[in-house]
This record gives C-alpha cells, structure tokens and sequence, in this order.
C-alpha cells in the first residue's frame, strides 16, 4: 500500500489546483492502492506520517510538496526512534516555493516523471540533519531537516519569504527575499564549536549547514554536500560590506563564492552554536526561532526514492 501527503497550502496555493489532476497522475502509474490525505493545517502532515508509519501495509509515502512538507513528513516517520529499515520509504513529489531538496537528489522536474521515479521503485537510505534550538516562545525545542538549516541572512529570508505571497517561481521569490535582506541585516557575532573541538568566535552574516547542496530556488551554497555521506557541510559566511554582499549574491547560485575569501566550508558530524545577540533560525524553509542552537548529523536515516544511477 502507497500513501501520499498533499500540502494544498505549498508553491503558493498551485499544489492544490493541480492536486486533482496529480491524483489521476498517481492512481494511473501506481495503481488505486493509494490513499491520498490533503493537509489542511500545518502540522498536520507530520500527525499523518506518524499515525501512517505505525501501519504495517503501508510500505511507501509520498510527499506533495515543498522541502517544508518533506520535512514534516520525515519527523513523523522518525518522531518514534524506529530503525531505518522498519519504515516506510519515503517518495518525493516537489511542489513547493523552493524545492532545494528534488535538485540536490537528481529528481527530474516534471511531477509525472517524478512519479515515474517513484514507480521504478530504486531507494537508498539518506542522511538527515537535526537540531536543537529555542523557538519564537523561547522554549526548547528539537526538529529534523532534510535539506539545510541556516542562521543569520538565511533565516531572515525565510521569514520574509513567509510573510509574503508565493506567487512568483521559487527561485526569484528566494532571490528577491535575499536581494532585499542584503540591505537590511547586520553581521552579527557568534561561537561555533564543530565536532567537539576548541570554540571559534566569528563575525557573520550567516551560516548555512547543508545536507544536500542546493537551496532556496537554486542557491548552490553548500557545493559538494552529499545526503549520503554521513556528514553535514557547514559554510560561514563570514562579515560583509554591503557592495561585497551584492557581488557575491550572484556567484551562490554558480558556487563561485566558496572561492572567495568571505566564505569558508567544510565537512562537519556536531557543532554548536551561541550567540549574546538571539540569531535566528529556519531549516527547510521553516521558520524556526532563535539561538542557541546544536546540530548534528543523523546518517542513514530515512530510505528515500531517487532516479537509478545513469537516468
């Protein structure tokens, strides 16, 4: 038994005028073993996907949406601790503002291809990100992200983003959110400590820590980062002048900016991360809350469907 989670709310309120027609898509290539469950809140995915993963038929679900619903979908499969290999495989559907996550696996643009990839039936077991951090009511909190979490520039964004209508194509609804924070943000100072070792002061304009490459409509910030390698990439965007901001905008979405001196990457398992001044949030294009925060790679732990190697 198949089970999908549509977000109707995603890429705008376009998932839900389409979901009709996706639904006929679904049925036709996976036959009419399918249930559908249309999201109405949000949170409401996650409910879904836990209650689904406690039900031994069911052996795939598949997620309609953006990386945001993917992420909810992820944490009700895991909310339980259950190995890897007891759960059901996740499917991948990407209709959502920004969709870093289909780019960063392979999966082909086209909703019915991506249905397609489904069908073939090729998974591999993917890392996931998790973090703990104080939410907006400054309480403690802990979430999984499939893709990247970011702090500073990036989580300013994401708020921005969220308060405004989507009804622009994901990668310049990013755009023009990062284009307008460029003017707006301060570099801030904080600590990081990676993978237990000595803690580093830094002033940034923000960090990003990737689980696969690409985000927010195309920004290749994390260039290299595997969701299966067992390792998290962390990039400091270290303190910017506005006119260097402005020019390295362009070079993320070529990931020219790791050649730069106003950035630095590499491979991380842990780290942690304070600041005197509250630095806020998001992963996935979620809003999150503020610091201090932990993040820690979680290797191997959800099977995810992907195109065989050559397609």
């Amino acid at each position: 038994m198949i089970a999908c989670i549509i977000n109707p709310a995603s890429a705008g309120g376009k998932t839900g005028t389409r979901a009709p027609a996706l639904i006929e898509a679904l049925r036709g290539q996976l036959g009419n073993e399918l249930r559908i469950h249309v999201t109405c809140v949000r949170g409401e995915a996650e409910a879904t996907a836990l209650r689904l993963a406690s039900e031994h038929s069911i052996r795939t679900i598949i997620a309609v949406g953006g990386d945001g619903t993917v992420q909810e979908v992820v944490n009700g499969l895991r909310i339980n601790g259950a190995p890897t290999s007891s759960l059901p495989t996740l499917g991948i559907l990407s209709s959502g503002t920004g969709q870093g996550l289909a780019q960063g696996l392979n999966l082909p643009r086209g909703l019915r291809d991506q249905i397609g990839v489904i069908a073939a039936g090729n998974s591999r077991a993917m890392d996931l990100g998790h973090v703990r951090f104080r939410d907006r009511r400054r309480t403690l909190c802990g979430r999984l992200f499939v893709n990247e979490c970011q702090l500073g520039i990036g989580a300013a964004v994401v708020r921005e983003v969220e308060s405004a209508p989507k009804r622009m194509n994901g990668r310049m609804t990013f755009a023009l959110g990062a284009f307008r924070m460029l003017f707006r943000h301060p570099n801030q100072d904080l600590t990081i400590a990676v993978d237990g070792h000595a803690i580093e002061s830094h002033r940034v304009l923000g960090v990003v820590i990737g689980n696969g490459q690409f985000t927010g409509g195309g920004m290749n910030l994390t260039p290299g980062a595997n969701p299966f390698d067992g390792t998290l990439d962390l990039l400091v965007m270290k303190e910017q002048s506005l006119p260097v901001r402005l020019a390295n905008l362009r070079r993320i979405y070529s990931a020219r900016h790791v050649h730069t001196p106003h950035f630095s990457l590499r491979p991380v398992r842990s780290l942690t991360i304070a600041a005197e001044d509250s630095v806020e949030i998001e992963a996935d294009g979620e809003y999150l809350g503020v610091t201090p925060c932990s993040i820690e790679a979680v290797p191997a732990a959800v099977r995810v469907c992907i195109p065989r190697e050559g397609t």
